[in-house]
């Protein structure tokens, strides 16, 4: 009983987790919507920088940073897709976020996107 009971405990922490970042991302988005709306060309632009910067990763960095951002997979599920641990993803995860932000400022585009926060942690 007590090991079901740990078990549903974490399961309902992880679904709250899970729809904060949710709503923080909706939340961001709208933002987003919101700021295309006054300057289509600036968008474009930054948009342009960030894809160019994305294809200089490497496919490693690459299928990291996609694996969050655009399929929406939790940390541990993404580590569980490369087959690694939840600490070896959060490293690879913070370096292949550093190496975009320098592949952007490479190419000498700035991204005005404001870092979004959840309860407890700040999420980029």
């Amino acid at each position: 009983m007590p090991w079901l009971l740990r078990v549903a405990r974490n399961i309902l922490r992880d679904n709250f987790r899970q729809a904060a970042r949710r709503e923080s991302l909706e939340a961001e988005l709208r933002t987003w919507m919101e700021e295309a709306v006054t300057d289509v060309g600036e968008h474009a632009t930054e948009r342009v920088a960030v894809l160019r910067a994305l294809a200089g990763l490497s496919e490693a960095d690459k299928e990291i940073l996609t694996l969050t951002t655009w399929h929406g997979l939790s940390t541990t599920e993404a580590a569980e897709v490369l087959g690694c641990t939840k600490a070896v993803f959060f490293v690879r995860l913070h370096r292949a976020r550093r190496r975009l932000q320098s592949a952007i400022e490479a190419t000498g585009t700035t991204t005005s996107r404001k870092p979004v926060t959840v309860p407890g942690r700040k999420l980029r």
